[in-house]
């Protein structure tokens, strides 16, 4: 199977990742995925979080937001088939099937199409 994104700094033996992970997944199903939100869930402000997350995993919590939210897309992509990628989006949580391509392209270096394509090929 493919290497899912993100899944070194999701295996983070950190309470802190475990918990943020927990609630952006949350945020995910109800399409409210923010780092505001996250903090407030997290029962702090977005700055005192993002030095705790920076602290432990070396990125931003914006950054591991993104992060959490593609490795669910990724996931969905390789094993849903039938959805659509305005659906994957959406239950991934982004605002709009460009935003989750663009993030996707940015991060993976590929678009969703070529990362299943090329997922296909390595089974």
């Amino acid at each position: 199977m493919a290497k899912v994104l993100g899944e070194d700094i999701l295996r983070e033996n950190s309470e802190a990742v475990a918990t943020i992970s927990e609630i952006v997944t949350r945020l995910m199903s109800l399409g409210m995925v923010n780092v505001e939100r996250v903090a407030a869930e997290y029962g702090c402000t977005r700055g005192n979080l993002n030095r705790k997350v920076k602290a432990r995993t070396g990125i931003t919590l914006q950054q591991l937001v993104v992060a959490i939210q593609l490795n669910h897309a990724a996931r969905l992509l390789l094993s849903q088939n039938e959805l659509m990628k305005h659906e994957i989006a959406s239950l991934s949580g982004f605002e709009s099937p460009s935003s989750f391509s663009r993030a996707f392209k940015r991060v993976v270096g590929m678009t969703p199409t070529e990362y299943v394509e090329q997922n296909k090929q390595n089974r």
